[in-house]
């Protein structure tokens, strides 16, 4: 951008989409799902908990293709020691290249067992961040599993 755009010259913007608002539920048990750099919400919303000291439920589900691109593996890290109900469940689908000292599951994130792992949590609102049909099939599983759909909050990608 800062060495081929000029005064004058016409560019397309691209706008965000979806419903994406930590506002109202930060106080609340959240369930946080992204796939790969779909992470990127979630940076600001841990860092926030982590300097507000808040003690609501945050589970972490993150999914990425390799270790490699794990982009805030010391973040987790950070918030897994300084917040008392976080928890987080990092799945890498290709586990050949690259390593990690955090926990994992290889294969690729597991709605159904993002669900069954939150069933316990009050009312939680869970975040969807990531890659359109990801986003979309996961609405679908959250909504058939019972959830009030305005209790999902999504960031699409187009």
């Amino acid at each position: 951008m800062f060495n081929e755009l000029k005064t004058g010259d016409k560019l397309w913007l691209k706008l965000p989409y979806g419903i994406f608002n930590f506002d109202d539920s930060m106080e609340k048990d959240s369930v946080l799902i992204a796939g790969g750099t779909g992470i990127s919400p979630f940076m600001s919303f841990l860092q926030f908990a982590i300097d507000k000291k808040l003690n609501p439920v945050i589970h972490l589900n993150y999914g990425v293709n390799k270790p490699g691109l794990i982009i805030i593996e010391d973040l987790i890290k950070e918030a897994a020691q300084k917040l008392h109900n976080f928890k987080y469940h990092l799945f890498i689908e290709n586990t050949g290249t690259g390593n990690t000292d955090l926990e994992f599951s290889t294969g690729i994130l597991d709605i159904q067992k993002i669900i069954n792992n939150s069933l316990k949590l009050n009312e939680p609102v869970y975040y969807l961040s990531g890659p359109p049909a990801m986003i979309e099939s996961f609405e679908k599983s959250l909504i058939n599993a019972g959830i009030k759909a305005k209790n999902i909050k999504y960031d699409i990608w187009e």
